[in-house]
């Protein structure tokens, strides 16, 4: 639901072209216009700030609501513009001004609060969310700490544990926690901004004089020391600067803390490791232009791992919830991917890395074979070596998608629309890739891509033959080559 509702008669304006206004009695609702994510981009951020200039101004206005259009409040800001010149106003300044306004500040989230627009609203002096609104501040994945003001803020209302949680894991919280854990003031269903207009009465304070969760000063640095034990050896410079701020936050007046902030803050957005992760970001981002991203899937509805190696594909996707037959071309062989997928799965289950209830789900879900028959009714087949290709040519449905997880070649043949190839990433990683022939199918391409935004992986796609590792190992080859050519050199 979109958090421009209006409750009453009101009469509108524009500040700009993406920051809109709309008084409502002597209320002014500000509404970010910015789509598609209403990114705080600097016209955005100079359109609050002339808004919020004007209606402090203007003695009819007891009280400010600041939402936004479409399908969500703002999702951070824009991240196109780190790496470059700043452009004022920044948003921390934006976030000041909307701290020490003299009239109260209500923010009404909708959709997403992340990041920048996180910040914004904890700046305001009340906030409220509809009940399915999520809000989190995951710069960390960016190699960088929240920027304006979230570091010294957050901990002031939730205390240092539950802001550093937040923080270094980058999950967003259900609206329903955000209100229990103290970083909302109310959750309605529906009328969000019927019930913002109603807070804009009621009694508020800048979050910078908020203490609540600073009351146990030993327990807040406690968590402190806590977080910074269990980041001993990370190679990562963003998640040790932002326990360092949210420390800060506690040892220095607030102002001070601010500026500590921005300084982490400007130090991890030039470092090399930031750089790479916003490359990565973008390029996950651009796996949805793919022409095939936009196709329809075929249907998943049974999947099949078939191979020697199959047992840790299988269990990937089992524990993403998929049912899926486990082939092997022995009787032997099958014993062995049992085995190795029953002690991963009690190794996971003695680390509390999974419960004795979904082990059995995972294991319900799938069912060991050595026919081929068994891969009749399959509508993608995941095939580790050139035998397990054999079998898979045999045996699947046509329209069934052939996917070669080895180094081995696909069929040009009559199943060639149906066939590429994949390698996916190590356990922990993220990034698989799809290698496509010129005769693959787009609607195959498609599919697979489906199947790995579910098992939650981001995707490069690459044309037949080589893929990224053959590239990067001829480049290194290249470059040893280079290297000798040129001799020893002396130290």
């Amino acid at each position: 639901m979109s958090g421009e509702v209006s409750s009453g008669e009101g009469s509108g304006g524009e500040v700009s072209s993406v920051v809109r206004q709309n008084r409502i009695g002597s209320v002014l609702q500000i509404i970010i216009d910015h789509p598609p994510v209403n990114a705080l981009a600097q016209p955005v951020r100079a359109g609050l700030l002339a808004a919020l200039t004007a209606a402090e101004a203007d003695p009819e206005v007891t009280a400010i609501v600041i939402s936004a259009a479409g399908r969500s409040f703002p999702v951070g800001a824009d991240i196109h513009e780190f790496g470059k010149p700043a452009q004022a106003p920044l948003l921390a300044e934006v976030c000041n001004r909307i701290e020490a306004c003299r009239k109260p500040v209500v923010a009404a989230l909708h959709g997403t609060a992340l990041g920048g627009g996180l910040e914004l609203a904890l700046a305001a002096h009340l906030r409220l969310a509809l009940a399915d609104a999520k809000l989190g501040l995951p710069e960390v994945g960016l190699g960088i700490l929240p920027g304006a003001g979230g570091t010294q803020r957050l901990p002031r209302l939730i205390g240092a544990e539950q802001a550093l949680r937040l923080m270094l894991q980058g999950v967003p919280v259900p609206a329903a926690e955000a209100l229990a854990l103290g970083m909302l003031d109310q959750v309605v269903e529906t009328d969000l901004m019927a019930a913002a207009l109603a807070q804009g009465a009621a009694p508020s304070r800048p979050t910078r004089d908020r203490r609540e969760g600073m009351r146990d000063p030993q327990a807040y640095q406690a968590a402190i020391n806590a977080a910074r034990a269990g980041l001993r050896g990370t190679r990562q410079p963003a998640p040790p600067r932002i326990v360092d701020c949210v420390e800060a936050a506690q040892l220095l007046p607030f102002d001070q803390g601010l500026a500590f902030e921005r300084a982490a803050f400007d130090d991890l957005v030039a470092s090399p490791e930031a750089a790479a992760l916003r490359h990565a970001f973008f390029a996950e981002r651009a796996l949805a232009r793919l022409p095939e991203a936009k196709l329809p899937p075929r249907p998943l509805r049974h999947l099949a791992v078939v191979g020697a190696d199959a047992a840790n594909p299988a269990l990937l996707l089992a524990q993403a919830g998929h049912a899926v037959t486990l082939l092997a071309p022995t009787k032997s062989g099958l014993v062995t991917a049992l085995e190795v997928i029953a002690a991963q799965m009690q190794m996971a289950v003695a680390a509390g890395s999974l419960t004795a209830k979904a082990r059995d789900a995972d294991w319900a879900r799938i069912t060991p074979a050595v026919q081929p028959e068994a891969l009749a009714d399959a509508d993608l087949l995941l095939l580790t070596d050139a035998t397990a290709l054999e079998i898979g040519l045999a045996a699947a449905k046509p329209g069934a998608v052939l996917v070669s997880l080895g180094g081995f070649g696909v069929s040009t043949g009559a199943r060639a629309a149906d066939m590429l190839r994949l390698t996916l990433p190590q356990p922990g990683g993220r990034l698989a890739e799809v290698i496509v022939a010129e005769a693959t199918a787009p609607e195959a391409v498609a599919t697979v891509l489906a199947l790995l935004r579910s098992l939650g992986l981001a995707t490069l796609r690459a044309m037949a033959p080589g893929g990224l590792g053959a590239r990067l190992m001829a480049a290194q080859r290249a470059a040893v080559a280079h290297l000798l050519g040129g001799g020893p050199t002396r130290a």
